[in-house]
């Protein structure tokens, strides 16, 4: 199945929720109008599957934060990126799973605190 010209918007939280969360998916969804591309926004971490995310060329994480997946949905988010599927994480997203190494690998740091 080829991918189309798709971004999934996540925006889980597993810990504070930033106010600035609904601005940031309006100036996604105006790119994404003045692009051509298609942005679906979701906080559900079972929208992570090898099939939903085959739908998608990229990931946008925007302001997640904390533990946000479980095993099997680990195991798509990662199948999806090793494939060639994009990540873009914004802001708190470096805060997201922070005992997963391949997560911090693909974020290039890990936050050692968030107080």
């Amino acid at each position: 199945m080829a991918r189309t010209v798709a971004s999934l918007v996540f925006t889980r939280t597993a810990g504070e929720r930033r106010p600035c969360i609904p601005d940031g998916v309006a100036s996604i969804r105006a790119l994404a109008q003045v692009n051509g591309f298609t942005a679906t926004l979701t906080q559900d971490a079972g929208a992570f599957t090898t099939t939903n995310l085959a739908k998608f060329r990229a990931m946008v994480f925007l302001n997640t934060a904390g533990v946000v997946f479980n095993p099997s949905q680990q195991a798509a988010f990662e199948s999806h990126v090793t494939a060639g599927g994009g990540y873009v994480g914004v802001h708190a997203a470096a805060e997201t799973e922070p005992d997963w190494a391949l997560y911090q690998d693909l974020v290039g740091a890990k936050v050692a605190s968030t107080v």
